[in-house]
């Protein structure tokens, strides 16, 4: 695997998400409590992109992400999808390291 600086720090808003795209990967970068997730922009059931869902209103649950197309909610620190959601699958998340302000992802 590829370690790929994706964005800074600053870049993300706690409580928020962005999109990047490298070598059309896109991946969804979320922080919560100051630490930053990584997981794959496209939802497994029919391929809406993540980042403009809601990040912790399913179920007060702050590292749960609801697809912004049909409410699939997954967990953004394993991509472990809720079970109230079986038209979804689990989907791929990625090994972050911060270096400095740079955030770096293991693809």
């Amino acid at each position: 695997m590829t370690k790929v600086k994706l964005a800074t720090t600053d870049e993300i808003p706690e409580g928020g998400m962005i999109m990047r795209n490298h070598e059309s990967l896109f991946v969804t970068l979320a922080k919560v409590d100051g630490r930053i997730y990584a997981l794959d922009d496209i939802c497994t059931h029919q391929d809406a992109p993540l980042h403009e869902g809601e990040l912790g209103v399913y179920d007060d649950n702050p590292y749960m992400l609801t697809c912004p197309w049909h409410a699939a909610h997954f967990d953004i620190r394993n991509g472990t999808v809720e079970q109230d959601t079986p038209w979804a699958s689990d989907t791929t998340t990625y090994d972050v390291e911060v270096q400095d302000n740079d955030v770096y992802v293991d693809l």
